[in-house]
C-alpha cells in the first residue's frame, strides 16, 4: 500500500487536523498544571497512561452500558477529553524518548 501523502490523509480524515490541535491544547495544559515532567522516570509513565486509558474506559462504559453507575462520568465529550489525555500523554512520552533516540530521531525505530 502506498503511503499517503498529507493532503490525501487530510482528505481522507477531516477532522484530523482538530484531533490534533486538541492535542496540543491538552499537552500546553498538562505543562501548565503539572509542569515539566521529562525527568519522571521512564516506568512511572506506563501508570500515567494507564490512568487515563482507565478513565476513557469508565466513560465509554458510564456512555454504553445500560447499568452505568455514574452516568455524569459518561457522556461523548468526556470520551472526547479523555481520548485526547491519553493522546497528549503519549505524546509527552514521545517527546522524552526524542533525544535517547539520538541524531537519527523516529527513523531509527
Amino acid at each position: 500500500m502506498r503511503k499517503l501523502k498529507k493532503l490525501e490523509l487530510l482528505r481522507h480524515s477531516p477532522h484530523l487536523q482538530n484531533a490534533i490541535n486538541a492535542v496540543i491544547a491538552e499537552r500546553v495544559n498538562q505543562l501548565e498544571l503539572f509542569g515539566d515532567q521529562s525527568s519522571l522516570p521512564l516506568e512511572l509513565w506506563p501508570s500515567i497512561l494507564g490512568e487515563e486509558f482507565g478513565e476513557f474506559c469508565e466513560a465509554v462504559t458510564e456512555t454504553c452500558a445500560e447499568n452505568g453507575r455514574h452516568p455524569e462520568r459518561g457522556g461523548i465529550r468526556n470520551i472526547y477529553r479523555e481520548a485526547c489525555q491519553i493522546a497528549a500523554v503519549a505524546v509527552q512520552v514521545m517527546e522524552i524518548l526524542l533525544p535517547r533516540l539520538g541524531a537519527g530521531g523516529p527513523s531509527n525505530v
